[in-house]
């Protein structure tokens, strides 16, 4: 019963949102019974909790699917003040809801706001949904002036840059299929804190962002599926095992082994800012490398394996490291991610949709790197990536060098 009742079109449906937003109380009536709200989150919340410990839970309750009700009361309790909530997120966070029409996804939330955006405030159903998504794209980082809405852009696997969409729009049709890499929270800075310039796309949506070249991509991993059925998921460890035996690090000739193993491993988790440990002498890259080393170890004896290079067991020190821990933050940030190699030996984590031969860049405004392709007349924008090394402006210490690569990019 509780299955079909949160099945219900009410808890999916884009219009609905404003119902469970802008209410100062709710009744659920359903039929000839009523609940107050707050006592159905309650059911709700005890559901998620239970599901996400995978406790041994009756089959029924394991298959509810609420992640309708759950968005719906979150947009209720934690975004009070729509106005508070910038359009990208409320448009991310009901990108999983229901809409005949693909405009009103963001018709819908935008209606919420009050007139934040102003070249958004009239709906326009004569407009295109590519005209209507762009418009939301271009206006929200005039807004911000910055490219944090490149990171909504999530392409699959197959993705063909011959498309009607330009590459850089998010499709908030589409359901996002990974953790965002990008976040307000985190300290990242690629571009050295260089403006963005003016942001103009053009009648045909391409849009030209000026910034550095990295680097081209020289080999690229399988795509990471799900992580979180880690024992049973050979395809994920045998990628693990790969990257490990592959790793400059693990040979005998390598003058710095350790920093060659714990760049990959940063890499894996797009560097987790993990805190340091009591013991002042293991500082949070110990812990990293430990519980990368530690994952592999483990990876080897479940399976009865050896390393083909050297004994991940014998480069533990200072402290066992936390497999439990590094695998699941490798799981949540590699899902449908692919972890690739430049042709400088710089280790990063990258779109389903990139390959070899494309590129990696700093964009002036971004906080991360992303990976574009070459076209004939510009670039494709593929995705969000994690390089390390230039998170944090190292690309611009030479000042005068990076000076003479600078370009502009025509993004289609």
């Amino acid at each position: 019963m509780l299955g079909r009742f949160f099945s219900r079109p009410w808890f999916f449906r884009v219009w609905c949102i404003q119902e469970a937003a802008l209410a100062r109380t709710q009744l659920v009536l359903c039929g000839g019974h009523e609940v107050e709200w707050d006592k159905l989150h309650l059911t709700v919340e005890w559901i998620e909790e239970y599901q996400e410990l995978g406790l041994d839970l009756p089959r029924h309750f394991k298959e509810i699917d609420i992640r309708g009700a759950i968005s719906m009361y979150r947009v209720n309790r934690n975004w009070a003040d729509p106005n508070k909530t910038p359009l990208l997120e409320y448009l991310n966070h009901f990108r999983h809801s229901l809409a005949t029409d693909p405009r009103d996804r963001v018709y819908a939330i935008r209606s919420l706001k009050k007139g934040e955006e102003k070249p958004l405030a009239d709906f326009d159903y004569g407009k295109s949904v590519c005209e209507v998504y762009t418009d939301v794209a271009r206006v929200a980082t005039q807004d911000s002036k910055n490219l944090s809405a490149l990171s909504f852009v999530s392409h699959e696997s197959t993705y063909c840059t011959k498309t009607a969409f330009p590459s850089w729009i998010p499709r908030w049709d589409r359901s996002l299929s990974v953790q965002m890499l990008w976040s307000s929270q985190k300290p990242w800075s690629a571009s050295a804190n260089r403006k963005l310039e003016e942001f103009v796309p053009e009648s045909l949506g391409a849009v030209s962002v000026r910034g550095v070249w990295f680097d081209s991509v020289e080999s690229t991993t399988d795509i990471f599926s799900d992580l979180n059925e880690f024992e049973s998921n050979i395809s994920a460890q045998n990628i693990l095992l790969q990257l490990w035996n592959e790793c400059p690090g693990v040979l005998p000739s390598h003058p710095h082994p350790r920093t060659a193993i714990t760049t990959l491993a940063k890499a894996l988790i797009a560097d987790d800012h993990w805190e340091g440990s009591s013991n002042c002498s293991i500082t949070k890259c110990d812990k990293i490398y430990n519980g990368f080393l530690a994952l592999i170890n483990r990876i080897l004896d479940d399976r009865g394996l050896r390393s083909e290079t050297v004994d991940p067991g014998g480069y533990l020190a200072l402290s066992d490291g936390d497999w439990g821990r590094f695998q699941t933050r490798c799981a949540s940030v590699c899902r449908n991610r692919r972890i690739f190699r430049t042709k400088r030996g710089c280790y990063g984590l990258g779109p389903a949709c990139m390959q070899v031969g494309d590129i990696a860049v700093v964009l002036f405004g971004g906080t991360i790197p992303y990976i574009l392709r070459s076209m004939p007349t510009g670039y494709a924008f593929l995705g969000e990536a994690y390089v390390d090394g230039i998170m944090h402006g190292e690309l611009f210490d030479g000042l005068s060098d990076i000076q003479k690569h600078e370009e502009r990019f025509y993004l289609r």
